[in-house]
């Protein structure tokens, strides 16, 4: 229903055309019968994150969004109470599952709550042009959309359930643009944080098939350059240098995990398809106490929040982009210390000397109603004969009657 999540600018907007076929919308493809797939252009197309930052999505489902380049599948038909409807199916980059947006055009106001924009209400209905008393939203149409008329979709935060306050108001319909005829959105958003004016946003598609096989094809084939190689045996766990990039192939998946932690669905896709390369940094303060800072850039060189440890056996709350309301202890810890069998084995000889670095992770209950534990060690260890950085943990939670174990390995890179 919130119905901004299509747009956003691409990092690769001519890698994914190379592979569609693209072309102009049919002729009898009208604002009165969308049925077919579109895919977002968004070399065309306005950047969105101003809109999806006031809107409540944070930092990091803001950087997936602009990552994935979506595809509409529009199913358009009248009941047989001769009531439009227009279902729509979203598939991300690579075939992965998008959710669904379901749209009665009666002019009924309907709630829902998503894990993009919270909870939100919404009404749609068709509505001919000159009714439309927004000149951006009335303006630019093919002469199709003036003669049939264009689909207004008003969205709004839901006052009762929704701390943010803002109104998203959406014409559909068709354009020429470039010389093609193509579905297009016009959007005017207004919010109570944004006291200049509402914002005015173009969203463009091209109607065709997305090949997500030739594009996965051509990305593993062009891979981001990054020189991988052992950790050398002066980067240590007193001295963390370099670049560490996590290496998919050798770790354990980490879903089942991030699901019990409370990670939404569109936040656990963007993790599985983002590589994440760490640089920390090491340093003892005037007061003598040991800090890990690390700065965490994902695919495409998006800079993601630091997380920055300081080894000082204290408790310390935070509220987490990804896991919410958080307590956190860490501290420098001999192996032979550790309590939990899983944690100890397998570390290099210096590790075992320098000691291993070990937090301990929870959910802030009274806050985020959530229960699980994370105890987690970082060293470095010898995996298929190459010394590399290693992170593994235990997570614990009341759901669950077992633990789950995860390893996780990273290459080295100057």
């Amino acid at each position: 229903m919130g119905a901004i999540l299509d747009g956003g600018k691409g990092t690769t907007p001519g890698l994914i055309h190379l592979f569609l076929p693209v072309m102009a919308a049919p002729p009898e493809v009208t604002s009165k019968n969308l049925s077919g797939k579109y895919i977002m252009n968004k070399t065309l197309s306005d950047d969105t994150d101003d809109i999806l930052k006031l809107q409540g999505v944070s930092w990091f489902k803001r950087r997936a969004i602009s990552m994935f380049t979506l595809t509409l599948v529009v199913k358009h038909y009248t009941d047989e109470a001769g009531v439009e409807h227009i279902d729509i199916d979203q598939t991300l980059s690579g075939g992965i599952p998008g959710m669904s947006e379901d749209r009665t055009l009666d002019w009924q106001e309907r709630s829902e709550s998503d894990d993009i924009f919270g909870a939100v209400i919404g009404l749609s209905k068709r509505i001919k042009l000159e009714e439309v008393e927004d000149e951006f939203l009335k303006s630019g149409w093919s002469e199709d959309t003036v003669e049939d008329g264009t689909v207004l979709a008003v969205a709004w935060s839901d006052p009762e359930n929704n701390k943010l306050t803002w109104k998203a108001e959406l014409t559909w319909g068709f354009e020429i643009l470039d010389g093609e005829r193509r579905h297009a959105r016009h959007v005017k958003f207004t919010s109570s944080d944004k006291k200049d004016g509402p914002i005015f946003k173009r969203l463009y598609y091209d109607y065709g098939e997305f090949n997500h096989t030739k594009v996965s094809r051509l990305c593993l084939s062009h891979p981001q350059p990054f020189l991988a190689m052992a950790c050398p045996n002066t980067v240590t766990t007193t001295n963390f240098t370099g670049k560490f990039k996590l290496n998919r192939a050798l770790s354990d998946d980490i879903d089942e995990t991030l699901k019990i932690q409370g990670v939404g669905y569109m936040k656990r896709t963007a993790i599985a398809n983002i590589s994440v390369t760490l640089e920390p940094k090491r340093y003892i303060d005037d007061a003598g106490v040991e800090h890990v800072d690390v700065k965490q850039t994902l695919s495409g060189g998006f800079k993601a929040p630091p997380d920055n440890m300081i080894l000082d056996s204290q408790d310390y709350s935070r509220d987490d982009d990804l896991f919410g309301a958080v307590i956190v202890n860490t501290r420098r810890i001999k192996v032979e210390e550790l309590e939990i069998d899983f944690l100890k084995g397998d570390w290099t000889e210096d590790t075992l000397e320098a000691g291993l670095v070990y937090c301990v992770v929870s959910s802030d209950t009274a806050k985020s109603k959530k229960d699980w534990v994370i105890h987690l060690v970082w060293g470095f260890t010898i995996k298929d004969g190459v010394r590399r950085f290693s992170r593994r943990y235990r997570l614990t939670t009341k759901e669950r009657s077992e633990p789950i174990y995860v390893n996780l390995y990273y290459d080295h890179a100057e």
